[in-house]
């Protein structure tokens, strides 16, 4: 099952999930700062529609809570299962954290390198927010490009205020 959501200026998110369960998110092109959805074109069941619009409804900056979403991300290695896993659980909308940060919150200090690998790896970002964990220095990486970051950071902050 897949889905495609276009944002003004033509950025896209692509979806792909089984039924509730989401397996994959690609973040393609550079989003305006504005939550204008243009379409979103879904194919499958009921259940990963409804799955879908409930992303629709956090690229709007409508909702911030996509906690409950299932995602499939038993094919990664353990560890960097166990990073994007806390990640979700112990970060709130609108909130940051640093790459050292997180990994202290896990109980690895000196790990914040092996920690933005994992994060790095997460394959459904914005239900895994890793657009939250940020670089001491300022932003740090993102998979998206950096004006995902940004456009997601900046929505949250929105939403949150």
């Amino acid at each position: 099952m897949q889905a495609e959501i276009v944002l003004l200026g033509g950025a896209k998110a692509l979806i792909v999930g089984d039924n509730r369960l989401i397996s994959r998110i690609s973040l393609l092109g550079t989003p305006f700062y504005t939550e204008d959805v243009v379409s979103v074109t879904v194919s499958g069941s009921v259940g990963f529609r409804d799955t879908v619009h409930r992303i629709v409804a956090y690229l709007k900056a409508e909702t911030c809570d996509l906690s409950d979403i299932d995602v499939r991300i038993d094919q990664l290695p353990d560890f960097t299962r166990k990073v994007l896993l806390h990640l979700r659980r112990n970060t709130e909308c609108g909130e940051t954290i640093t790459y050292g940060g997180l990994a202290l919150s896990m109980g690895m200090r000196g790990y914040a390198r092996a920690v933005g690998q994992a994060v790095k790896r997460n394959p459904v970002p914005i239900i895994i927010p890793c657009h939250r964990v940020v670089a001491t220095t300022g932003l740090g990486g993102f998979s998206a490009g950096i004006s995902w970051k940004e456009f997601l950071l900046r929505l949250e902050r929105k939403m949150t205020r």
